[in-house]
């Protein structure tokens, strides 16, 4: 039995390092650039998550993007920031009413995007982080659960980050 999940989940772990490429190229960006100026709406959402999380962390906010990530009905909000040379995600969300923080990990410096889908439909979305540093691609698909983020699998972050 154990042995017939490996192979199942070695499967999807293969399936998803040939499609998460294809996806980013034709999928395209969901997030919120952020903008020095702020001109725009599209550029920034103002709420009370993006402010909070400014003002706890001082960081800058390159991206953010919000969706329900474990089925529980609140959205949470993903984002990539930098620091110093550097860039990194965390996933901001509500428990008990209180905005709590996941730890961070590396993302990519340039070019990022995060794109949401349930791919193997088990109601926990996956998150995909890519992007790039100079010539090299990176991306990474994780799962939040239990105020954490949970690696599935990373093909080439290290040379991006």
């Amino acid at each position: 039995m154990v042995q017939g999940v490996k192979e199942v989940d070695d499967k999807i772990k293969k399936i998803l390092k040939l499609i998460i490429p294809l996806i980013i190229f034709l999928g395209g960006f969901y997030g919120y650039k952020v903008n020095e100026n702020h001109s725009s709406k599209e550029e920034i959402i103002h709420n009370e998550i993006t402010e909070n999380y400014t003002k706890e962390f001082k960081e800058k906010i390159l991206l953010f993007k919000e969706n329900d990530l474990d089925g529980d009905g609140n959205l949470e909000t993903v984002f990539i920031v930098q620091k110093k040379d550097k860039c990194f995600f965390r996933i901001a969300y509500l428990d008990n009413g209180k905005i709590l923080y996941t730890e961070e990990l590396p993302a990519p410096v340039e070019r990022q995007e995060i794109i949401f889908n349930d791919y193997d439909q088990d109601g926990i979305t996956e998150i995909i982080i890519s992007g790039y540093k100079e010539d090299k691609i990176g991306y990474g698909v994780y799962k939040f659960q239990n105020g954490e983020i949970k690696n599935i699998f990373e093909e080439s972050m290290s040379q991006c980050c």
